[in-house]
């Protein structure tokens, strides 16, 4: 059995911070409230084998600690990284396709991020920053299939128009055909009201225009979960998804936040 803390230490630096999509995307009607929580686990945590990458002694070398999967992460305080947070339903506004790609790369054979969102045509840069050859192969269902490889550190394909995913579909899975434990997933939205959890299975929504909507979540190993959930202007609500051993049960864990005069945030459980 892998020592859990000491994994989480070990992988703390690759998981960096909560990403939020509104941070960087604009070009239709934002908001004042932000919806913000965390993702957790109240199951027992899942036994972790670190990877062998000896198969390519190039990504064996570059690495002076054990590697374990991204997914299977859990903290020792039960905290989530690598969940995919997002408005569901009821986002009504029109929003642009912005210009600026969003980035994958390859570092030390394992994707980074591991987990991301974008806005449908939005182009996708991918990065090779190993020396030694990788093949990207996106598997998606409502969205063409793209297969090529990088074989040298320090190649670059950018996707756009046609060949980036054009069509809202959550998730979308990344892997390379050379390397079977490499896996990345992309949620593509229509809006840039997404987050991707991060140290303390944290995540944070802003610039949300009041009204009512879907709050969903999306982990590619305990599932989803889905909750209403109703913001005014300058609302902040938090809400705290916990994924039990039957992970398709709903879970709701809201809590009113106060500012100024009275209570600005409210949800309900299905």
């Amino acid at each position: 059995m892998v020592n859990v803390k000491r994994v989480a230490v070990l992988c703390l630096a690759a998981v960096g911070v909560a990403v939020s999509g509104s941070d960087v995307l604009a070009g239709g009607p934002m908001g004042t409230a932000t919806i913000k929580g965390k993702a957790m686990l109240s199951a027992a945590k899942p036994s972790m084998r670190a990877i062998d990458m000896g198969a390519d002694k190039a990504c064996a070398a570059m690495h002076s600690k054990p590697q374990y999967p991204q997914g299977k992460m859990v903290f020792p305080d039960g905290s989530i990284p690598y969940a995919f947070i997002y408005l569901k339903d009821g986002v009504t506004g029109k929003y642009d396709t912005p210009s600026t790609p969003v980035e994958i790369d390859q570092q030390g054979c394992m994707y980074r991020p591991h987990v991301f969102g974008m806005i449908a045509g939005q182009p996708l840069l991918i990065k090779n920053n190993d020396d030694t050859a990788h093949n990207i192969h996106a598997l998606p269902k409502k969205n063409a299939q793209f297969n090529f490889s990088q074989p040298k550190k320090g190649l670059e394909n950018k996707l756009e128009g046609s060949k980036t995913f054009t069509r809202p579909e959550v998730m979308v899975k990344i892997k390379c055909d050379v390397h079977p434990w490499m896996s990345a997933y992309a949620g593509v939205l229509s809006h840039p009201f997404f987050a991707v959890s991060g140290k303390g299975g944290e995540w944070e929504i802003k610039n949300v225009p009041a009204g009512k909507y879907t709050l969903a979540i999306w982990h590619e190993e305990w599932g989803t979960m889905e909750v209403p959930i109703e913001v005014a202007d300058g609302a902040t609500v938090e809400h705290t998804f916990t994924y039990s051993k039957a992970a398709a049960q709903r879970d709701v864990n809201v809590r009113e936040v106060t500012v100024g005069s009275g209570p600005i945030a409210r949800a309900s459980n299905p």
